[in-house]
This record gives C-alpha cells, structure tokens and sequence, in this order.
C-alpha cells in the first residue's frame, strides 16, 4: 500500500475523493445494511472495527462495486442506490459501535450528488443520490474486538486488508498490541505519497547520521513493516523496515519528513537491506 493518508468523506470534497476512490485498505464501498436482517448490528461493527484497527477508513453506503468482464470486483464505484434510511443506518452504526472494545470513534456524513453528479462517477442516469460515509478514526489502543453475537465475554478481531476485512489469529493479536509500532505506523501513514524523507540510522560504526533521502513505497499493517526507497537507488534499491526499529518520525523546521532508524538501511554486502543495531 502506498503511503497515502486516509482523508475523511464529506460533503465538501466527495467528488475530489470520488476522483480516486477505489475500495482498498481505507476504503469500502456498500449499497447498504438490511437492518432486519438477523445479526447485521454485528455485521456492521466487524466492518467499523476493522478500519479502527489499521489505519482508519470511510465505509461508504449507497455506492456499489462493480465488476470487469470475468466478474472480479473493480474496486471502483459502478452505480449508487440513493439512501432513503440515512437516519436509521446512523441510529445502527451507532449501536454496532457500541460493540466494539476498546471504543471507536466514527462520524457520520450524509454526501448529496446531484444527477449530474452521479453521472459524471458512474456514466448512469442515477438521478438525485443521497449517501452515507462512516468515517472511522484508527484506534490509539488496537486491537479493537467486537462482541460475539449472543455472547457476553467473547470477542472477535477484525482486521482490513488491501483484499478483504478478516479476523486476526489468536497468535497474531500479540503482534498488534505492541503501541510503539502502532504509534509509528499511525504517523508514516501521514506522510503524502512521493513525499521525500530523510532516513537517519543508529549503527556501532557510523552512530547517528543522515543515511540518504528517499520515498516510503509501501507500509504494511498486517506485518508491520515499511519499505523504504533511497533516492537515487543505489546498490540497495530498498529495504524492508520492521516498525520495531523505527524509533522516531517528525517534521523538522522547514517541513521535512524525517525517521530515525536503530538499525543500518543499506549496507556493503549485497545480501543484507537492513541490519538492527549491532547486528552482524
């Protein structure tokens, strides 16, 4: 995933998002929740949780994924179905919210397309559409559960991925209780794509110093892990950062990007991208 903040839906720049909007990490398009339907509060919490436990995300209702020739999802928004329950949606997300632990946040915006409007996304005569984003901040404090239905002490963990929102293993709720890692990925996911950064590395031999600028390619949440490209490529062209060993992110005095690393990015030997600290 590249590095791109998640930016909330609203009103003002639905159709700035709708310009990019692909379903993805951030991102998951539904035409709706049939609230009569047994079990859909739980339903609705699993989707809510999952983006709360990577990097926050909109799960957008009244948007519909379409589909290429040989029926695989797009990913991309195919048609609307205009809202007639907004109010009602909102009262449940609600509810579906209280499920979760720890709590969640999640702010609901109601987003009008005008006929026009619609057409200009879908190339359909949708007409008027009214459309419900729930936009969910990420959790300081993962993993976020939410209650298994009809239980009262069990709890499930969902979990988005570029693919599809799954349940974390037993094993791998530890990897994500870590709040360090969880804190530095939150903050290289605010990092604007093809934003140049400084890497800086803590090895024995060199102690601290500026290693070379460079671009965050990829971050990945379900391993918690960071690709980072120096600029130009050199003999190593990247490395494959564990979060573990990124001990500092900030913006200095004239806005640049910069990532302390206890560990070397590149070194001599053409099998080792990264090296922790006193490795050999």
């Amino acid at each position: 995933m590249p590095a791109v903040p998640w930016t909330p839906w609203s009103q003002a720049n639905a159709l700035e998002q709708f310009a990019n909007a692909h379903e993805k990490l951030s991102l998951d398009l539904k035409q709706t929740y049939e609230l009569r339907k047994p079990g859909q509060k739980y339903e609705i919490a699993k989707d809510l949780a999952a983006f709360a436990n990577v990097l926050g995300g909109t799960l957008l209702l009244g948007a519909k994924e379409g589909k290429d020739a040989a029926g695989r999802p797009t990913g991309r928004t195919a048609e609307f179905h205009t809202l007639a329950n907004a109010a009602e949606l909102i009262r449940a997300a609600a509810d579906a919210a209280a499920l979760c632990r720890p709590a969640i946040v999640v702010a609901p915006e109601e987003i009008r397309l005008t006929a026009i409007e619609a057409k200009s996304i879908t190339g359909r005569d949708e007409g008027d559409v009214l459309l419900l984003a729930l936009n969910v901040s990420a959790s300081l404090t993962p993993p976020v559960g939410i209650l298994v239905e009809d239980t009262a002490d069990a709890y499930k963990f969902p979990f988005r991925t570029l693919e599809r929102t799954r349940y974390l293993e037993p094993d791998e709720l530890v990897l994500h209780m870590n709040s360090h890692e969880r804190r530095m990925m939150l903050v290289l996911a605010k990092i604007p794509a093809n934003q140049a950064v400084r890497f800086w590395d803590r090895t024995p031999i060199s102690g601290l110093s500026p290693v070379r600028t460079g671009t965050i390619e990829h971050l990945d949440p379900d391993n918690l892990i960071v690709k980072l490209v120096p600029t130009p490529p050199s003999q190593h062209p990247f490395a494959h950062v564990p979060l573990a060993f990124i001990t500092a992110v900030w913006r200095d005095e004239q806005s640049r990007w910069n990532i302390t690393i206890n560990g070397a990015v590149a070194r001599a030997d053409r099998d080792v991208a990264f090296l922790p600290e006193g490795g050999r």
